[in-house]
């Protein structure tokens, strides 16, 4: 994750630095542009925020779902697996007296 972080960061400085060059090529004659200006409801300051509004949500469902994956898998094979003491509860108050 830090890895990513910083790969960001060094993205984010060199298009701050590099400004020029990366608006030459969002020019008016890109492809992207001339699909976004024709559209209506890129246009439309409603519509677009809703679209945005609706990506948001995808990427936060989409984290929240792999985040709760990773949790449950997580707690449910770390009292057999591994040293996390925090479990060590679980050993210790188990009554196994038949």
């Amino acid at each position: 994750m830090t890895l990513f972080l910083l790969c960001v960061f060094i993205l984010v400085f060199i298009i701050l630095f590099k400004r020029g060059a990366v608006s030459s090529k969002l020019s008016e004659n890109n492809k992207l542009v001339f699909k976004l200006k024709n559209t209506s409801w890129f246009q439309n300051h409603l519509m677009s925020g809703f679209f945005f509004f609706y990506y948001e949500c995808n990427v936060v469902f989409y984290y929240l779902s792999g985040n709760l994956s990773i949790n449950v898998s997580t707690n449910s094979i770390s009292p057999f697996v591994g040293n996390d003491f925090g479990h060590l509860w679980k050993f210790l108050f188990v009554d196994n007296r038949e």
